[in-house]
């Protein structure tokens, strides 16, 4: 009897274990985050339980699931604001799953949690201390073997009875009952030696093709997997009309070294059958049927997946739970490389990474990146800072709650940094509506200190003069716009006339198409000399005079600053296109939200990690004291000279 013989013999254990445990915590976050997109993360075994995750996720009817490798996983930039992490991992130790921690915390993922048999492992201990959960699954031996046994059926059983949980009616210990009866079935000496007999001419030298309802993915994962770890012979995975499209050429060359599985169920069993009859008869072949290839029909796939693992070892006289495993294999696994390098990549450089690939730009390297992010931490933390200029919608106040008075931590800031003698502005691209906020929160003394550049710095007013009273002056070329846009006001679900001025906002919700607008508004432009543009925000447009620029406010305050002074300037729009991108391109700028494609341009202290008002407030706290009238940014609370290394 071989290792993985001895395994699936205590596997029953295991399954009573887990079905004996309460799955209420763990099915309240599974329906918590049903409306999520969720990205499920696991290698090897593990990668079986992500796959069965997803398929549970699927038959409930939750929001979309991708299943990726830690390497996948980690080498993406892009963020995860909006969606959940699972990471799958038996013993929560390796360094691929420490690598995947560290990036689903720097892309900003909504939630992140561990699903493992080790809840002491580093991984799930670092994960904890970052806010995520952690969900332990019972097992009778805390050893494997080399190929996941126990630590695998422990996750499928518990995701079987929490996903039943979820559901309108759950079968609860019917459930149960009948998981615990069909895995002693599949386990039982008469199915494994029917199994034995199924891949009795199996050879070595042979190509398994594995052909799979995609419903049974976590099936045909588990046999793809478990045949190159073990290395029983070749084998690819496909489904029936994948396979159909050139990929049976394989069998017209070689059909005397192919054996065919056919995984299979009863929706799409016309599909499965056809093709299945047009292979050649002397292709050796065995079929499994699977039912409705739903959760529980899924979780005693993986279960007989073993039992067929080791018939097919015993086939070509290799143990799958002991296969031999050479010097450098141990190495390779144990290998650091992904963490070592995911540590080095803060997710500010993950972000303006990001940025770049969304311009599809010859980027820098991210190591390139990783010094130019240095760089221009170190000049901000030595700048003396004597003003600040800061953009509102997005930044001071949340795009969503644009039309109510900032937050009181925010506003306390303010007074604080005014007590210390920094001048605080504003640049932004409304009008009235935001001294009219800001009106509420500072007296009339206040009120006159603090310079407000509306319509993107067209008009420059302190804060206590009513823009709606003392309007600027009308320009002749708004004048055209405003006309250009009553002839298109096709383009509008509804019109109103805007009001003469410097500017004209756009709202984006009151566009048929924002792209239909672009295209038309960029053929109008020129038309008057281009002395107008098209400045963007995440919920509009404004169609300014050209010579507004959010760097008026800044020249404004400068010359209240002693010379060796600088001018902070905080925005959240910093794309190219974005209307702060001018404003916090230089090196004393920050962006609390989207940032361009170029390491000289803007930059994100916080990457995805925080955004809009939350990154400001932070800012803004950290700033101390640095001689009359200045300020610094405080390293220490910003963790600007470190670099977070989970596990260390």
């Amino acid at each position: 009897m071989g290792r993985l013989s001895t395994k699936l013999d205590e596997l029953p254990s295991t399954v009573v274990m887990c079905l004996g445990a309460n799955p209420a915590d763990l099915a309240f976050e599974l329906l918590n985050g049903k409306d999520r997109p969720t990205i499920a993360v696991g290698s090897g075994g593990s990668a079986i339980s992500a796959e069965y995750f997803r398929r549970c996720r699927d038959t409930c009817g939750f929001a979309r699931t991708a299943v990726e490798t830690p390497m996948q996983f980690v080498t993406d930039m892009s963020g995860l604001s909006g969606i959940d992490v699972w990471l799958f991992t038996a013993g929560a130790e390796n360094a691929d799953i420490m690598a995947a921690v560290q990036s689903a915390h720097q892309r900003g993922a909504s939630h992140v949690f561990i699903v493992t048999r080790n809840p002491g492992g580093r991984a799930a201990v670092r994960l904890t201390e970052l806010g995520g959960m952690v969900f332990t699954v019972p097992v009778s031996d805390q050893k494997d073997g080399f190929l996941a046994t126990h630590s695998l059926i422990a996750t499928v059983t518990t995701l079987l009875l929490a996903f039943d949980a979820t559901t309108e009616v759950p079968f609860g210990e019917e459930l149960a009952d009948r998981f615990e009866s069909a895995v002693k079935i599949e386990l039982s000496k008469t199915s494994r030696e029917e199994y034995r007999a199924s891949f009795s001419r199996l050879t070595a030298t042979d190509t398994l093709i594995v052909l799979s309802e995609p419903q049974l993915s976590p099936v045909s994962a588990l046999i793809d997997t478990s045949v190159w770890e073990a290395s029983i012979c070749n084998v690819q995975s496909t489904d029936f009309r994948n396979f159909s499209h050139g990929r049976h050429t394989w069998l017209h060359h070689r059909r005397d070294a192919t054996f065919i599985v056919a995984l299979t169920g009863l929706d799409w069993q016309p599909v499965h059958a056809s093709v299945l009859s047009l292979i050649p008869p002397d292709v050796r072949k065995s079929a499994f049927d699977f039912g409705n290839c739903g959760r529980f029909e899924n979780a005693i796939g993986i279960v007989r997946g073993l039992a067929l693992i080791e018939a097919m070892g015993h086939a070509v006289d290799v143990d799958p739970g002991k296969p031999g495993v050479g010097s450098f294999g141990r190495e390779v696994y144990d290998d650091e490389a992904l963490y070592t390098s995911a540590k080095k990549i803060e997710s500010a450089v993950r972000h303006k990474y990001a940025a770049a690939l969304e311009q599809d730009s010859a980027s820098p390297s991210t190591p390139e990146l990783a010094e130019a992010f240095l760089e221009r931490t170190a000049a901000l933390k030595d700048a003396k800072i004597g003003a600040i200029v800061l953009d509102y919608d997005g930044t001071v106040v949340r795009t969503e709650d644009r039309f109510a008075p900032p937050e009181n931590e925010i506003a306390d800031q303010f007074f604080r940094l005014r007590e210390l003698g920094v001048s605080v502005a504003i640049a932004t691209g409304r009008g009235g509506s935001v001294g009219e906020d800001l009106r509420q929160i500072f007296d009339a003394e206040a009120q006159k200190d603090i310079l407000i550049g509306y319509y993107n710095g067209a008009y420059l007013q302190p804060l206590d003069v009513d823009i709606d009273v003392n309007r600027p002056d009308p320009d002749s070329d708004i004048d055209e716009a405003i006309g250009w846009m009553e002839g298109n006001n096709h383009l509008f679900c509804c019109f109103d006339k805007p009001k003469r001025g410097v500017q004209i906002s756009i709202q984006k919700r009151d566009l048929v198409s924002a792209d239909q607008f672009e295209l038309a508004i960029s053929e109008f432009l020129p038309s008057v000399g281009n002395r107008l543009r098209l400045d963007r925000s995440a919920h509009s447009y404004d169609l300014v005079v050209a010579r507004a620029s959010k760097l008026n406010v800044v020249q404004a305050v400068q010359g209240k600053v002693s010379e060796d002074a600088v001018v902070l300037c905080i925005g959240d729009s910093g794309t190219v296109m974005g209307n702060d991108h001018d404003l916090i391109s230089s090196a004393s700028g920050i962006s609390v939200d989207t940032v361009c494609c170029s390491p000289e341009g803007s930059w994100s202290l916080f990457g995805y990690e925080h955004s809009g008002p939350d990154a400001l407030r932070q800012i803004l706290a950290s700033l101390i004291p640095a001689g009359k009238g200045c300020v610094r940014l405080a390293p220490d609370v910003l963790k600007l000279d470190k670099r977070v290394e989970i596990g260390t």
